[in-house]
């Protein structure tokens, strides 16, 4: 009886460590909003750090702007591939240590376990819009700015 407890006190734990990287998409069964907007002009007008535009049940789409200056911050999705495509500014990316220039139209593709970084080394907003296949953040997700404690 004790080990029976032990093991179902294990298996919510083990559950609950897991479960906190793990989205929940807005697709429940039920069917995915669609969308049929210019992603381009959404892109470029945002003003947001990131912004979640739709998510559905394999993948999510996200729009970023990133200062001059700045970056995305380095970070590694495990079982996330993610696609970017920038669409104004100039800057570098930087995936397992390669750096090479980003441009408008430049499209980039870090398949999952790649360590990566993306900077903004031009004299304007770097905007992109990222595809998130599985989804990587919450529906919804609006971040003015770069969350510090993440990086």
């Amino acid at each position: 009886m004790k080990k029976l407890i032990f093991l179902t006190i294990m298996l919510i734990v083990i559950s609950h460590l897991y479960s906190k990287n793990v989205i929940t998409p807005h697709y429940k069964g039920e069917k995915t909003t669609m969308f049929n907007q210019d992603i381009i002009d959404i892109a470029k007008k945002n003003t947001n750090f990131r912004k979640e535009i739709i998510t559905g049940k394999n993948s999510q789409i996200v729009v970023m702007s990133i200062p001059v200056g700045g970056d995305i911050g380095q970070e590694t999705h495990p079982s996330t591939d993610q696609t970017l495509l920038f669409i104004q500014g100039r800057g570098i990316a930087i995936l397992n240590g390669q750096t090479s220039e980003i441009a408008p139209n430049h499209l980039v593709f870090v398949p999952a376990g790649t360590q990566h970084n993306f900077k903004n080394t031009g004299n304007e907003e770097l905007k992109l819009i990222t595809i998130y296949a599985p989804p990587q953040h919450k529906p919804g997700t609006v971040q003015k700015t770069k969350p510090q404690e993440q990086y």
